[in-house]
């Protein structure tokens, strides 16, 4: 890992001396250009150094992130060393496990900050779609008394103008176009979230020594039976190639069904849109071999419309699409990739535009495994990969947060931005009316004015939902791209009130019988402090998911007496301090524990529910960078009581 690192840093530095020579190059011909009046060559020149100032200080903060990332992996894989050198020594028979050991604990460090941010994004989900609801729903009744209002003023077209009827129908047109382009990017991020929740599907499960071949042959029936009418009306060929011999590789079966069943869909469309255009022969090739080194090699070939160039490099990033928004979410070929990788695999494609598309699969071969390991080591091997197992995933959904937040970002800022122009359109509206107020019947008039009402109100309720989407968006924007240690005036109620909530949603995202009631009491007098809010709101994310977990747990074991799950959260100013309290009813901590609490590694929860990194990670976040205190009462059954003091600064 270190030297993946060590290079990624080589790489980037080398980058910076290109751009910093380009830099140099490039002033050298502004003073000539301004020297020989060469023109418009200037401001093309001065544009040409801003781009390069805007990416040379990109490299850097990729650099300064890879150099940290570097520093924390070494620092930790030193330790590691020194433990299994110790243990080595006691005993050989441990040699393999504390190598595997090693391994899994170095991800875990590496993977825990991102495994929180996936978590958040879990929490996401849940959480957004109540206020997107509202606004399409807000935006379905919005539509409808704009046509109530439409008949209302073509009633009275007789005692307007023609100039102010048409003025009002232009004006209402011009809502009646917002309110369908709000619900058109409402609906669209209910379709980014539904996408968000299929990456978050568990894609580690059971594995089994399957035949590649005739998992194949199963899916280009189900293609065939599912397709039959295309398949047939334009002749489409499906060969398949396979060896005579066994191709059998341990997969997860359901898993590998899904890759095979979208990259043959894809196949298809790629054919058919071929066909829209010219006609040809359509083929679909699926070759199977196994090869030499151990693999299985697996690819799946079209002559269909191809890929150009341009996009070869982005079409397993998430929510890319060529296609229709209404036919794709993006997501499909992002998840083959992950799936095929998950199987220790890869996963590569070669295209030429309108000629060919082929992408190519290798898996391991299935071998049976033979242990020297004793079974001590064993469980604690299979432990920690069933963490690593686990973390992989969030850490993944972390990675990609910050490209989740913008895709539904985007939509988000249309449908606030039409709801504040149709306000406008609206007051535009009310003015005509004036204007006829002494012309329109009373009645009419109320009638017209009632309405007018209700469609500012819808309008509002749109705004102010999109707005509360938009936070929780930004959130996790805020969580993904912070700057290390950049110390920001912050509103820490509003921020210790969104992550308790995205904690309480994460949790229900995983358990859906989850329920409690959250108590929450805060100074809103408190003036911003300055902290690293990405850091702090980890600190808060982990004592709200510790809590959440004490008194889910409690409440799965009680079967007689009334049990009500509570959590407390108050937040106030104590001097020149700020004092966070987080309070659980839930199942309390031992003195055997409380004396390990915020050692690392260390945890009481189950195989795949923690690591034991949270609470050291925390208490690190809280004495170290906001020079706080952080202490803990308990009581076994009764209670648990975090408090966070941090300087008022």
């Amino acid at each position: 890992m270190a030297d993946f690192d060590i290079r990624d840093i080589a790489a980037l530095k080398v980058k910076l001396q290109i751009i910093e020579k380009l830099v140099l190059a490039d002033w050298i011909l502004i003073i000539l250009s301004m020297y020989y009046d060469w023109g418009g060559w200037i401001t093309c020149l001065i544009v040409i150094q801003i781009i390069l100032y805007i990416y040379k200080s990109k490299l850097r903060k990729q650099l300064k992130q890879k150099e940290y990332l570097a520093k924390v992996v070494e620092e930790r894989t030193i330790e590691l060393r020194i433990q299994r050198d110790q243990v080595l020594n006691e005993s050989k028979k441990l040699s393999d496990a504390l190598d595997a050991l090693a391994k899994a604990q170095d991800e875990l460090v590496r993977k825990e900050k991102l495994a929180t941010v996936g978590q958040l994004t879990q929490g996401l989900v849940d959480r957004i779609l109540n206020p997107i609801n509202y606004i399409n729903n807000f935006a379905g009744l919005s539509a409808n008394l704009i046509k109530d209002l439409k008949e209302n003023i073509t009633d009275q077209q007789a005692i307007m103008s023609k100039e102010n009827y048409a003025d009002s129908i232009e004006i209402l047109d011009m809502i009646n176009s917002n309110l369908q382009k709000i619900n058109e990017h409402g609906c669209n991020t209910v379709r980014i979230v539904k996408a968000m929740e299929e990456l978050l599907k568990d894609r580690h499960g059971d594995v089994t020594p399957t035949d590649i071949c005739n998992l194949c042959k199963v899916n280009v029936d189900v293609i065939r039976k599912q397709f039959k009418e295309d398949i047939e009306n334009k002749q489409i060929q499906i060969e398949l190639d396979c060896p005579a011999e066994p191709t059998t590789a341990e997969i997860n079966i359901e898993q590998m069904n899904k890759v095979m069943l979208n990259l043959l869909k894809n196949s298809l469309y790629a054919l058919l849109k071929k066909l829209q255009k010219k006609d040809f022969t359509p083929i679909i090739n699926i070759h199977v071999e196994k090869r030499l080194n151990g693999t299985i090699f697996l690819c799946i070939r079209d002559n269909g419309i191809g890929i150009e160039d341009n996009i070869k490099a982005k079409i397993f990033e998430p929510f890319f699409t060529t296609k229709p928004t209404a036919e794709a979410a993006g997501v499909g070929l992002y998840l083959c990739r992950e799936v095929i990788l998950n199987h220790q695999g890869s996963i590569i494609v070669k295209s030429e535009k309108d000629n060919f598309t082929e992408f190519m699969i290798t898996i391991p071969i299935y071998r049976k495994k033979a242990t020297t390991m004793n079974e001590d080591s064993m469980k604690e091997l299979e432990r920690l990969r069933k963490q690593i197992s686990q973390q992989e995933k969030m850490a993944s959904l972390g990675l990609l947060s910050a490209g989740i937040a913008h895709e539904i970002q985007n939509p988000l800022n249309f449908v606030i931005n039409f709801s504040k122009l149709s306000c406008k359109l609206l007051q535009d509206m009310e003015d005509v009316l004036d204007e006829l107020e002494s012309k329109l019947p009373a009645d009419a008039d109320e009638e017209i004015r009632e309405i007018m009402d209700d469609l500012k109100g819808n309008m509002c309720k749109i705004e102010e939902n999109g707005n509360r989407a938009s936070s929780i968006v930004r959130g996790i924007l805020l969580y993904s791209r912070g700057k290390d240690d950049e110390y920001i005036p912050t509103d820490l109620c509003q921020l210790t009130k969104e992550y308790v909530w995205l904690s309480y949603h994460a949790v229900r995202a995983n358990n859906k019988s989850f329920n409690v009631a959250i108590t929450e009491e805060y100074d809103n007098t408190l003036p911003q402090i300055k902290v690293i809010p990405q850091d702090f709101s980890r600190a808060v994310l982990n004592l709200m998911n510790n809590a959440c977990y004490a008194v889910f747990s409690k409440s799965k074991g009680v079967s007689t007496n009334p049990y009500s799950p509570t959590i407390k959260v108050k937040l106030a100013k104590d001097g020149d301090r700020v004092r966070l309290v987080i309070e659980d009813n839930g199942l309390g901590i031992t003195k055997e524990v409380k004396e390990k609490l915020y050692t690392p590694f260390f945890t009481t929860k189950p195989v795949g529910e923690g690591t034991g990194l949270g609470l050291s990670i925390t208490k690190s976040i809280i004495e170290q960078k906001h020079n706080g205190t952080i202490e803990m009462e308990s009581e076994p059954n009764e209670f648990t009581r975090f408090t966070i003091t941090i300087p008022i600064k």
